[in-house]
């Protein structure tokens, strides 16, 4: 059995009906994928708003600034594929008007020594500009699903979007997304095959995998483990 070398990466732990489809240009593949988002619903809490739609299943919580909910879906491929770009078209966009402010997201608490510390993150002003920027972010990263290696694509499409200076928000119910890759002629490879092994956080792992595609290039078969795995598979006393 080759040793397995470390590189431990620490960080903090910081997106409908469906039709798949896939086309091949050259060595270039294509899914395509429809999804479908209902009406928001505008929740009056107190003197703020709660903005929300009935198939949302995330949010956007960035510390000071509003909280945007969001759908979040993933897309397996086998182990060895390259994602080489992700697009989203989308439907005209509806305006909404709102009466008060959308709730913004609390600041992160913990405690030391028995003393409650909040962590005050410099906010970024929204009063310019539309929130979230992008219609849609993703990450791509590596994971065994199944029992297999895989290539994993976590997509986050932001159906509503917020404009602070005019306190309206703009809604978009369909969503056509297509995604371009490069198809693998690699076989599932068993983890003693392995020469190094990349421990990171999963938010890091569209990062790291420009790393993992050079240390195959020169031969060290390398793979990335999340700590999201680590901790589903593993118990211990904390989460480092």
């Amino acid at each position: 059995m080759k040793k397995i070398l470390p590189i431990i990466i620490i960080g903090i732990l910081l997106i409908g009906g469906i039709s798949v489809n896939a086309t091949k240009n050259e060595n270039i593949s294509q899914k395509t994928d429809k999804l479908f988002f209902n009406q928001p619903k505008i929740n009056n809490v107190e003197d703020e708003i709660l903005i929300d739609f009935e198939n949302s299943n995330s949010w956007l919580k960035t510390t000071g600034n509003p909280m945007i909910p969001c759908y979040t879906k993933t897309y397996i491929f086998p182990f060895g594929t390259k994602i080489k770009n992700v697009k989203a078209t989308y439907s005209e966009e509806m305006q909404y008007n709102l009466e008060n402010k959308i709730i913004l997201s609390p600041n992160p608490t913990t405690y030391i020594n028995g003393k409650k510390l909040i962590y005050n993150q410099q906010i970024k002003d929204i009063n310019s500009y539309i929130y979230p920027e992008n219609k849609i972010e993703y990450n791509i990263y590596s994971g065994i699903i199944e029992g297999k290696r895989s290539i994993i694509l976590n997509i986050k499409c932001f159906p509503i979007q917020y404009i602070s200076s005019e306190n309206k928000i703009l809604f978009s119910e369909n969503f056509d997304i297509t995604i371009s890759y490069e198809k693998s002629d690699i076989t599932t490879i068993n983890n003693e095959e392995f020469d190094m092994v990349i421990i990171a956080p999963e938010i890091f792992s569209s990062e790291i995998q420009p790393l993992i595609d050079h240390k195959d290039t020169f031969g060290i078969k390398t793979f990335l483990k999340t700590t999201q795995d680590i901790y589903s598979e593993f118990s211990g006393v904390d989460e480092a």
